[in-house]
């Protein structure tokens, strides 16, 4: 076993004192690769307190990392990184644009300054799931005296609009700010050390009955197996209604039938479709079911955000709120595979919603 492979194994157990002294030692006899094992042991202990719910620790070693080349993590297993000096963030390239470009200087950056009489706009960042995780994050800001504006996708502007009674802003149209921060650093710069797993998200009552569910005499539970990814993708379809269809009426969360895509999702005459022109559409049937079947996208964490009881069937690892020792959200059940198979997953995730089903009756 090499070294870095101790240290792994030493944090892994939560010796941080001897996975420590192992670095001291190589540090003393000045190993060609102490540098290399450093960093990759600050980014571990990094990862153990994220995964533990500690932030504010998180956080601190994500900063201190690789300084001498100005680049900062900010919180991310994935590598989300800031660089100081330009400004341009390493993401979803859907989403990414220049800084300086939108007017966003720098003498402006919010580090805790007072807020009030001013506008802080808060810059949301990479895709829909990371955008909804840390909107949690700003409520804080609510209570104070200054007026708070969120640059987010523009799918999500009116949700976040109504959720949090604030205005919001596109790259496209940048509303005036005295200071202006990326969202990540909200936990830092408000000391939160655990996510407030309250519900912070709600669907329009516009759309309550835009869906005539009242045919269905069963429980209604929501289901997503596709994603953006391969990772994601929970197959195959039939083990997964197998499995939960015993349980109620299964109902799709994916896209618009018309999507373009849609020919890549694999579909069952056992799953009922719907029409999804928009976010807010796809809020208001959640808003209906009883119980939430996801993989690992962004569906996983609008369910969770709006309180619904959730089941997220997920790879392994699991994304980052999920894989956390500390709850992010108020109601959710995660299921990791274990091995290259979903059958196991989805096994133990129907015993825990037919439980939760003679629970909740």
């Amino acid at each position: 076993m090499n070294r870095l492979e101790l240290i792994k194994n030493a944090l892994a157990i939560g010796n941080h004192q001897y996975a420590n002294k192992v670095l001291t030692v190589l540090e003393q006899e000045n190993h060609p690769e102490v540098h290399l094992l450093r960093e990759a042991y600050d980014e571990l202990v990094g990862d153990v307190y994220w995964e533990s719910g500690e932030l504010l620790k998180a956080f601190s070693i994500y900063q201190n990392k690789s300084q001498q080349q100005s680049k900062q993590f900010l919180g991310y297993d994935h590598g989300v990184i800031e660089n100081h000096t330009t400004r341009s963030l390493s993401y979803n390239p859907a989403f990414l644009f220049d800084y300086k470009k939108h007017g966003f200087e720098d003498d402006k950056y919010w580090n805790g300054q007072d807020l009030t009489g001013k506008t802080l706009l808060i810059l949301t960042e990479a895709g829909y799931g990371d955008e909804i995780i840390f909107l949690s994050f700003i409520r804080p800001l609510l209570e104070q005296n200054c007026k708070i504006v969120v640059l987010c996708s523009e799918g999500l502007q009116s949700i976040v609009e109504r959720s949090f009674s604030i205005e919001t802003s596109s790259v496209s149209n940048v509303k005036p700010h005295d200071y202006w921060i990326d969202i990540f650093k909200l936990p830092v710069i408000l000391g939160i050390s655990k996510p407030d797993i309250t519900p912070y998200i709600c669907s329009s009552p516009n759309l309550a009955y835009y869906y005539d569910l009242s045919p269905l005499n069963s429980l209604k539970i929501g289901l997503r197996w596709h994603g953006d990814t391969p990772k994601a993708v929970i197959k195959p379809l039939s083990y997964l209604v197998d499995a939960f269809k015993p349980f109620g009426s299964l109902i799709s969360l994916h896209k618009e039938v018309s999507d373009p895509h849609r020919h890549t999702i694999e579909t069952t005459t056992e799953v009922l479709e719907y029409d999804y022109p928009s976010w807010e559409h796809t809020l208001a049937m959640i808003d209906q079911m009883d119980y939430i079947i996801t993989n690992e996208t962004s569906i996983s964490v609008m369910s969770a955000a709006m309180g619904k009881p959730t089941i997220v069937i997920a790879p392994k690892p699991p994304y980052i709120c999920w894989a956390s020792h500390i709850p992010w959200f108020k109601d959710v059940h995660v299921f990791s595979k274990n091995d290259e198979k979903w059958e196991g997953a989805i096994d133990a995730a129907a015993d825990y919603l037919r439980n939760r089903i003679e629970r909740d009756i």
